[in-house]
């Protein structure tokens, strides 16, 4: 994709502008599918971290730049999903149910995803460092509780929760950004992981 069509798609999604989301969906599915598929061999699996990734694209396309690269952080999108995927207890399960061929397969895709591991350490490392309501918060978010339920727990509203989060993971981005060299794709989707948006 031309750097014009790459601006002129992210200034229509920008607007919420379904034609546009159709068009980024028809040109990179199958693409983010067969990336998918290569790292988890399973059909329905890829069609899931894709779809994830389309949607939090849709939810979060208001913080979308101008000048990203749509295809770059769909790839990483799509990375750091199949991650998430093989974290998983049932993903672990099933890695050691289909033998070393399936654990080897893993191994390696959990290689190539090492600087969003990387980059998770040093991102927990910078909340650990918060003020404790505001680190609390990122936790609870990071277990996937609700806004809500995080609130009934800290016995705050749920726009406090929220506002925590939000002032929590800028510090740890402005912090991110001075101490790690890396891709800004990662550090978006791993942020946007502990906000509960990917």
């Amino acid at each position: 994709m031309t750097d014009v069509l790459n601006h002129s798609l992210i200034h229509q999604l920008k607007k919420g502008d379904p034609a546009a989301f159709d068009l980024l969906y028809e040109r990179y599915w199958k693409q983010l599918f067969s990336m998918a598929y290569h790292r988890t061999a399973d059909e329905d699996t890829s069609k899931d971290i894709v779809q994830n990734v389309f949607i939090s694209i849709w939810q979060n396309r208001d913080s979308l730049k101008p000048n990203t690269n749509l295809e770059a952080f769909l790839k990483g999108a799509i990375k750091f999903q199949t991650l998430k995927h093989f974290r998983s207890e049932k993903v672990k399960e099933k890695v050691l149910e289909h033998g070393m061929k399936t654990m080897a397969q893993a191994c390696y895709t959990m290689h190539e995803l090492r600087p969003y591991l990387e980059l998770e350490s040093a991102i927990e490392k910078q909340i650990e460092k918060l003020p404790e309501r505001m680190k609390k918060a990122i936790k609870l978010r990071n277990e996937e509780y609700s806004i809500r339920e995080i609130a009934d727990m800290l016995k705050v509203n749920e726009q406090t929760v929220s506002n925590n989060i939000s002032e929590g993971l800028k510090l740890v981005r402005e912090n991110i950004k001075l101490n790690y060299i890396g891709d800004v794709v990662a550090l978006t989707i791993v942020l946007g992981h502990y906000q509960g948006t990917y």
